[in-house]
């Protein structure tokens, strides 16, 4: 996954208005930014003409506005959020492990994540300027939760672009990225088993079941584990299972 996939992943998550595609919506602000560079007096009326555009919309851009999936990829550029190396991108990493482990991002695309589940959320969000609150839940059958508050809604959207579904139990995939990225694998791993790897007590191995996704995603999901540990994984049904030998060498698994 490179930044221009990304951006582009990104920019799908817009819809544009009705009478014009994303891609047209594009290249009209792009035509609208070079002309005005080389026509900084030209009001509305001239640069509709000479661009074909609404002179709502120039009227618009005249004024400072812009479309909407341009300022969330500025947003997300200025942020960071479109790195596919180094920190911010690792962090954003364990973000998306946490959507898929124990978090959503909902119809407005905003995430949230569990705030019990042990992963680091809140230190990561505030890593990558996201700001980070916690919400409190007062119904028994819902945990309080943790929400961006910089620029929420762009960050949803990054999520998804990276591979990160609104709906936890409907992931029935993992990014491909993470397989041919080591060091984000890494982190979407020990994160994944931070949040759902559970030790039976009077057991050594750590086992991850979950009856609400599909055979394929757990397929996957134990491939990419066995990628970053020392020793097998087993896929059994609803989940996997990492033996004792397996988390006995697998010493990373433990690191803060």
């Amino acid at each position: 996954m490179d930044r221009a996939t990304l951006r582009d992943a990104f920019a799908q998550t817009y819809s544009p208005p009705n009478d014009i595609d994303l891609g047209e919506l594009l290249d009209q602000y792009r035509r609208f930014v070079d002309y005005q560079a080389e026509h900084p007096k030209a009001g509305r009326y001239k640069i509709a003409n000479a661009l074909g555009i609404p002179e709502g919309r120039a009227r618009s851009w005249i004024d400072g506005g812009m479309p909407d999936v341009v300022r969330g990829i500025e947003t997300a550029t200025k942020h960071g959020w479109f790195q596919t190396d180094g920190e911010t991108h690792l962090a954003v990493t364990r973000l998306v492990a946490g959507i898929f482990a124990a978090g959503s991002v909902n119809n407005v695309w905003t995430p949230r994540w569990s705030a019990t589940d042990g992963i680091p959320v809140e230190q990561d969000l505030r890593q990558i300027g996201a700001g980070v609150k916690q919400i409190d839940r007062v119904q028994a059958e819902r945990g309080d939760e943790l929400e961006p508050t910089t620029h929420p809604r762009v960050l949803g959207r990054v999520l998804v672009a990276r591979g990160a579904v609104k709906s936890r139990n409907s992931a029935s995939t993992l990014p491909s990225y993470l397989f041919a990225d080591q060091s984000a694998g890494r982190v979407f791993v020990k994160t994944y088993i931070q949040a759902r790897g559970v030790t039976p007590t009077d057991r050594n191995h750590i086992q991850i079941y979950e009856n609400k996704r599909s055979d394929t995603f757990h397929e996957e999901l134990a491939q990419l584990v066995a990628k970053h540990v020392v020793g097998d994984v087993s896929c059994v049904k609803q989940g996997i299972i990492l033996p004792p030998t397996t988390v006995s060498q697998t010493t990373w698994l433990d690191d803060d």
